[in-house]
């Protein structure tokens, strides 16, 4: 890694052609708005290992099929985070600060993968409305509560690993 602790506004702005950006092992602390603006070809975003609190917006990235926010400082996502990332099918989020399941993942219709280990979760509410999901992590959290109607949505042939 390095020591890069933020990105100015539209820092890739010229870089249309880029599909993928490994920023992982650095001491980012948070993701500004225009930071992503013009790569809209980009699939897969890593900033694993850094120290980021808030994401605002991702809204910049159409293509985006893979995003790793491991191993951050997270503890919710806004909730219009994903509202063009509508192809997302990967989805990492371990060893963050979250208490919470963060709402805004029942919606993402092409989500696969789904990790979400190692956090502070005690209750799985509301309900998942992904039916593609097949791989499924809540291993090392607090849960104490599932809703019913969390897993209503999924069906047992798409779901080939759960972690709980």
């Amino acid at each position: 890694g390095n020591d890069i602790r933020g990105l100015p506004e539209s820092f890739f702005e010229n870089c249309r052609n880029l599909r993928e950006i490994h920023l992982k092992n650095n001491k980012i602390s948070s993701i500004e708005a225009n930071v992503y603006k013009g790569l809209s070809r980009l699939t897969e975003l890593y900033l694993t290992n850094n120290k980021i609190e808030f994401i605002t917006d991702l809204s910049f990235l159409p293509s985006l099929g893979c995003l790793d926010l491991s191993n951050n400082e997270l503890s919710s996502l806004p909730h219009d985070l994903f509202a063009s990332s509508s192809g997302l099918f990967r989805l990492l989020l371990d060893k963050n600060n979250f208490v919470e399941f963060p709402e805004v993942i029942e919606n993402l219709s092409n989500l696969i993968d789904l990790t979400i280990a190692d956090n502070k979760i005690r209750t799985l509410s509301g309900a998942l409305k992904n039916t593609k999901l097949q791989t499924l992590s809540f291993k090392n959290n607090e849960i104490e509560f599932i809703s019913p109607m969390f897993f209503e949505m999924i069906t047992s042939l798409s779901l080939s690993l759960i972690h709980i």
